[in-house]
């Protein structure tokens, strides 16, 4: 922990709107709803000591407080300053303090990272998430982070998703930070937190008024005017106020005179300067080489890097103290603050500087200290071709490979750089190009890989170099390209087992993506082949699942589904499941759907969620929630539906990572459409739209095109939704299983608008598809595309027939309507008001007004009444607007359940929980959970 940035003989004085605005802050924390607020302004303006001041209130009104803070040479440090302020530490008397911090400290064996990605830091951000929602259990929890300019990514993430989820929590989070420097990580977050209602407080100098007032207190005197009028040279600044009436105070002079009266010093750094010449050579000394280790050290590393004991540091140090230059911070010694740290530091010649860096980067390295810290010093002093900084440089990377990439990948391009551009090591390049494809940096990657590949370097690591080259071209929608980088290693027999199974995996899929049944399917027979060989059940499920795929693009779903209920008996034989591999639940309940094997899909997609929760990998967790919001969507669940996709919107949108949301976009726009609410679908559909023109990857291409059309239909455009249609059945060629998705609207958009060899076309491909399928809803909709092409009743009769013996109320329903039609142009007007009376009552009931409004006009067209009436909709706002799922979550939320504890119950995850209660606190608006409660409480919910 940080110490304050001024005496405490120095009061707090004109910041009484910002105290009350942050007391607030507390109190409604206090009442169940959290908030996050950011401090700002230039260096010594009062940052800290206004956070010190609202931890400390908090603290005195009861509140669990943590405080930690950035420092410029620990900005390395994956999770560093939240794992200060919550006492991560191996020693913690918490259990689950010490579990986090065997995260952070990961044992496992680095050269296997390529098959882990960096799941790790998902895991340690969870749970870091978990622990805070456990204390704020218990008493409300009040978290100052300082010095947020310095701060890592990862506890950039942290801060994120904090903001994301305290409006239900009573978690207040107070941040500072300097305007300058702001990296990329801070100003995303920063922007985040404002759509989360972030409260901003930006500190200026200190009036004339304030200023009188603090130098007064200061001196328990007013002070005269010739003293105001040098103070007015501090600028406002409340850091350089006190430190130049310290001076006073001290008996040292007025910093800057040097007999020149009325010359005053402008900066503080001056003041600090200043105050140096009065202490002995050997303190000033001290504080040198002390500032080159950070804003706060040790005392033993200090003695290693001055070459002396410790014991023959005390009286410096202690000098030091007494001059107020440094202050204690729990076992270290830090500068009283980071301003003081830096005068200090800039009056040393940069040339010393180095030198002191890398003197104490081998003394610290030699005495076994962290990488990570060797190599804050080896970055700052290492000269190039120096072997032994890169030696350090690389292991530092690998310590933070997997808990921070963007970090290891910094500290690899400064070890690529010292080793010169030809001369850096296969290893290091492939560890780069991995941390280049998990960051999203495609270009790089390439670029990277390629070099590799092209001067014969990538070693002992070429599978894996090729296999994250793929993955990069894969990415940027290049597939083609990718398999002619894989196909020399699909080729050689002499890889390991594990990298071979990976490999034919990823050759199986790249051959899908490119449309190539065949190939898919002979790769994907050889990878279970080699994978049943190797024996390991996660690589034979992997395979399987994905010659699964391969046989989906053939046409043969029957077939697909087979290998999909293979592959999850298979893997549930692994006694432990690889990060690698898990993503074969979602291949798997993607062929069960298919197949409209809802239940089964369902268990087996949310079996992958909990692994891919408990391994923290975030893209197969966004691609899952996406597939449990179609599986829902099919089975007329829309509300829980819509919830899902919201989710996978919602961690797409949090880590950047884009393959799902043009599917779950689509489900809001489908659900929305449906339901007439076509202002809320066209703004879905245009986030889909131009999200898939940046990231081409995405798996739910056809579904954009399919939504856009249908959407464009609702408005009126009826050549434009055609020509999407057209976009979505292409995309869709030889996958029967999506084609029988998007041909039924096709074929009756053609239809409607006399494009008859249009409908034509796509009945006879469904039919030939039907035919080798043998699945009743490909049947079904096969036979629906020929009764309208042929306006044939017998056929559309069939097709609802079909769609009766599976799991898809809206399918049937608008098959029922079809088939009414129909009959009612022939005059068959008592079948066709039966057929429509049954598609009303279906669209009724999911809520479907838009569909219920097309086809209560065509009844009054006959001249029938509609029938009975279905259940009264749903108001949007009130308790009455709650849906099933939403209700149980509040009951569960009012009996004391944590979010997790809700997530378990419901068998849903803790982010959909999170959805959900968003939904609530709209919908009865209230702010905060314990409101909830106290709500739910005098409502008396059953």
């Amino acid at each position: 922990m940080k110490g304050l940035a001024v005496p405490s003989r120095s009061p707090l004085v004109g910041r009484e709107r910002e105290v009350a605005t942050l007391g607030r802050l507390l109190e409604q924390a206090r009442a169940g709803r959290g908030s996050v607020a950011l401090i700002e302004g230039e260096p010594g303006i009062g940052k800290t000591r206004l956070l010190g001041e609202m931890v400390g209130s908090a603290a005195a009104l009861g509140f669990d407080v943590a405080r930690g803070a950035g420092q410029e040479l620990e900005r390395d440090r994956p999770f560093g300053p939240i794992a200060a302020a919550l006492g991560l530490v191996p020693e913690a008397s918490d259990p689950r303090r010490v579990a986090i911090a065997r995260l952070l400290r990961p044992g496992h064996d680095v050269g296997e990272a390529w098959e882990r990605g960096p799941a790790l830091r998902y895991q340690v951000l969870d749970s870091i998430l978990d622990l805070v929602e456990d204390l704020s259990a218990i008493r409300p929890v009040a978290m100052g982070l300082d010095d947020l300019q310095w701060a890592d990514a990862s506890t950039m993430l942290v801060v994120r998703h904090l903001g994301a989820r305290l409006r239900s929590l009573p978690v207040v989070v107070l941040l500072a930070s300097r305007p300058v420097p702001r990296a990329g990580e801070l100003a995303t977050v920063l922007d985040a937190l404002r759509d989360e209602g972030l409260v901003q407080l930006e500190l200026g100098p200190l009036p004339g008024n304030d200023v009188a007032a603090l130098a007064g207190a200061m001196l328990q005197e007013a002070p005269g005017r010739e003293l105001l009028s040098q103070l007015s040279g501090a600028a406002g600044n409340p850091l350089l106020v006190t430190e130049l009436v310290s001076a006073i105070q001290e008996g040292s002079g007025w910093p800057g005179a040097d007999g020149a009266e009325g010359v005053v010093t402008r900066t503080f750094a001056d003041a600090v300067l200043r105050r140096l010449r009065f202490l002995s050579t050997e303190a000033i000394h001290v504080l040198r080489l002390a500032s080159v280790l950070g804003s706060d050290f040790s005392v033993a590393d200090l003695a290693l890097v001055m070459g002396r004991p410790a014991a023959d540091l005390v009286a410096p140090l202690d000098e030091a103290l007494a001059a107020n230059l440094l202050v204690e911070a729990d076992d270290r010694l830090g500068f009283r603050h980071d301003l003081v740290r830096e005068s200090i530091y800039a009056d040393l010649p940069a040339s010393v500087r180095k030198e002191l860096h890398a003197h104490a980067a081998r003394v610290l390295g030699a005495a076994g200290r962290s990488p990570l810290q060797v190599a804050a010093h080896v970055a700052r002093g290492a000269v190039p071709g120096d072997a032994e900084a890169i030696g350090w440089l690389h292991r530092a990377a690998r310590e933070t490979l997997e808990l921070e990439p963007a970090v290891a990948a910094d500290l690899l391009e400064q070890a690529r750089a010292l080793a010169g551009p030809t001369s850096a090591s296969p290893q290091l390049l492939t560890e780069l190009l991995m941390a280049y494809v998990w960051l999203g940096r495609f270009v790089e990657a390439e670029s990277l890989g390629n070099q590799l590949i092209a001067t014969n370097g990538v070693g002992d690591d070429g599978p894996v170099a090729r296999l994250f080259l793929a993955r990069a071209l894969m990415s940027q929608g290049r597939g083609r390209e990718a398999l002619t980088i894989l196909e020399p290693a699909l080729r050689d027999a002499e890889i390991a087992d594990g990298a071979r199974a990976a490999l034919f995996a990823m050759g199986t899929t790249l051959r899908v993506v490119v449309g190539d049944a065949e190939g898919a399917r002979a790769l994907g027979e050889e990878g279970v082949r080699l994978s049943d060989q190797g024996g390991d059940p996660g690589d034979q499920a992997l395979n399987l699942a994905c010659l699964g795929m391969a046989e989906r693009l053939a046409g043969d779903p029957r077939q697909a589904v087979d290998l999909a209920s293979r592959a999850v008996d298979v893997v549930g034989q692994a006694r432990h499941v690889k990060p690698r591999v898990v993503n074969l639940y979602n291949l798997a309940a993607r062929l069960l759907l298919d197949a409209d094997r809802m239940e089964e899909a369902a268990s087996v997609a949310q079996t992958g969620r909990q692994l891919m929760e408990e391994h923290g990998v975030v893209l197969g967790q966004a691609e899952c929630h996406s597939l449990l919001a179609e599986q829902l969507l099919h089975t007329g669940h829309w509300d829980d539906a819509v919830a899902e996709a919201e989710t996978t919107v919602d961690l797409c949108t949090t880590f950047e990572a884009w393959h799902a949301f043009g599917m779950a976009k689509s489900i809001l726009a489908l659900v929305a459409t449906r339901r007439n609410e076509l202002q809320p679908a066209e703004g879905h559909v245009a986030a889909a739209r131009d999200r898939l023109a940046s990231a081409p990857d995405q798996h739910g291409r056809p579904w954009v095109h399919w939504t856009t059309g249908l959407s464009l239909e609702a408005t009126g455009d009826i050549r434009g939704a055609l020509r999407s249609l057209v976009e979505a059945w292409s995309d869709s060629e030889g996958i029967v299983s999506d084609e029988a998705t998007f041909g039924p609207d096709l074929v009756r958009v053609a239809v409607h608008l006399g494009e008859l060899h249009l409908g034509e076309e796509a009945a006879a491909r469904l039919e030939a598809g039907a035919a080798k399928a043998g699945l009743p809803r490909i049947d079904g909709a096969a036979m629906l595309c020929r009764g309208l092409v042929d306006d044939d009743v017998d056929a559309l009769e069939a097709s609802t027939n079909a769609y009766r013996s599976i799991a898809r109320p809206y399918d049937l329903a608008r098959a029922c309507e079809l088939l009414g039609v129909a009959r009612g142009r022939r005059g068959s007007n008592g079948d066709s008001v039966a057929g429509l009376r049954e598609s009303i009552e279906i669209y009724d009931r999911l809520g479907a007004a838009r569909d219920v409004a097309r086809v209560d006009a065509f009844l009054r067209a006959l001249g029938v009444p509609r029938g009975r009436r279905g259940p009264r909709r749903r108001p949007e706002t009130g308790w009455e607007s709650l849906t099933p799922t939403e209700s149980s979550v509040v009951q569960l939320v009012a009996d004391g359940l944590r979010n997790r504890d809700i997530a378990d119950r419901l068998f849903i995850s803790r982010r959909t929980v999170e959805t959900h209660l968003t939904h609530v606190f709209r919908k009865i608006e209230v702010s905060s959970r314990t409101e909830l409660v106290a709500e739910a409480s005098r409502r008396r919910l059953p």
